[in-house]
């Protein structure tokens, strides 16, 4: 059976993993492959769809112009109208679900304020 692996993912690989199952309705998986570095799976030959999807996403960095506009005319020389795989809005909400490391932690705080605010009134 074939797989696309995405090499070299830092961050929210399982995020990434789980986003791109959703959208090509195909099965996949995060794997650690480095010391901050993982790969993800995703079943079947995507090669086409997961570059579409990770462009429309703008999850792509460090890579050429060149390499891009490559990639870019081999999916529309498939003969298939241009057509994206995921619409700007599904991109446009899974970035607004992600959020930094930084993000996360400044509302952690928050939400720990409020609840200590909240139980000290209630004490008093």
């Amino acid at each position: 059976k074939k797989v696309t692996i995405i090499s070299n993912v830092v961050g929210e690989a399982s995020k990434l993993a789980r986003t791109l199952q959703s959208i090509l309705g195909v099965g996949g998986t995060a794997r650690h492959a480095d010391k901050d570095t993982w790969a993800v799976e995703v079943q079947g030959d995507q090669t086409a769809r997961v570059f579409q999807v990770l462009d429309d996403m703008k999850c792509l960095q460090g890579v050429s112009t060149a390499a891009m506009e490559t990639a870019r005319g081999q999916g529309q020389s498939s003969g298939k109208a241009e057509t994206s795989v995921v619409s700007r809005t599904a991109a446009t909400k899974f970035l607004a679900q992600t959020r930094s490391p930084e993000e996360e932690r400044r509302r952690a705080l928050e939400m720990e304020a409020a609840f200590y605010s909240e139980f000290w009134q209630t004490v008093a």
